[in-house]
């Protein structure tokens, strides 16, 4: 753990070591395998007064195949869900229906509204990590790491039957290193989601005017 605090803000690092196992068992994948591939996850809070939001970086070395990596959030009973969406924002149910049989995960297209009793609401934006599920016991979860060889198996339990033609794509394990962004925040409504949401995902651009400072070398 490494703090660094200034009048601008706080920054909080923290390193995770996850033992995962390498990867499914090879024979029928009915298993995982015994061995063990160290993983690291290194998650970096950033605090600024000039920003609403709480900024959260992951610098995650995978090691391991055949396993999703998730980032849980659970701040209270979860109402509503509001997500943004292509065309603007959409609310999606909470459960999944009753003749669905696959896991209920859900899309969205950069940051997600969370809305509970009292006026409660959690704001969280996330860079290329579409993918969330809420779990049965009320956590919301964020997809980090997908790590397959196939696209579209027809043998997987969460799912009744293929999504498509089967492809095999082994650079999909995501193995080495990887680096996402993400934030979570107090915001009220889904303007203030979406106005936040842009200001964080598109930073303003600095840069030095080398042919000055070469002038005053």
């Amino acid at each position: 753990v490494g703090v660094l605090e200034s009048a601008a803000g706080s920054i909080v690092q923290v390193e995770h070591k996850l033992y995962l196992p390498e990867s499914l068992f090879a024979l029928d994948r009915s298993a995982r395998a015994e061995e063990l591939q160290l993983s690291t996850a290194t998650l970096t809070y950033t605090v600024s007064s000039a920003c609403p939001v709480l900024s959260l970086n992951l610098d995650i070395h995978n090691q391991s195949k055949d396993h999703r990596l998730r980032l849980g959030f659970r701040p209270f009973a979860i109402e509503r869900i509001l997500v943004r969406d292509v065309q603007g924002y959409i609310e999606r149910p909470l459960r999944q229906p009753d003749h669905w049989r696959c896991t209920y995960t859900q899309p969205h297209s950069g940051w997600l509204l969370l809305q509970g009793p009292q006026r409660q609401r959690l704001s969280i934006f996330a860079l290329g990590l579409r993918e969330y599920e809420l779990a049965e016991d009320g956590t919301l979860f964020i997809t980090v790491l997908r790590c397959v060889d196939w696209i579209s198996r027809a043998d997987l339990s969460t799912r009744r039957f293929a999504a498509g033609p089967a492809v095999y794509i082994p650079e999909a394990q995501m193995m080495g290193h990887w680096q996402f962004r993400m934030a979570v925040g107090l915001l009220e409504d889904p303007g203030q989601c979406e106005s936040e949401f842009k200001r964080w995902a598109v930073p303003p651009v600095v840069y030095q005017n080398l042919e000055k400072v070469l002038a005053h070398a």
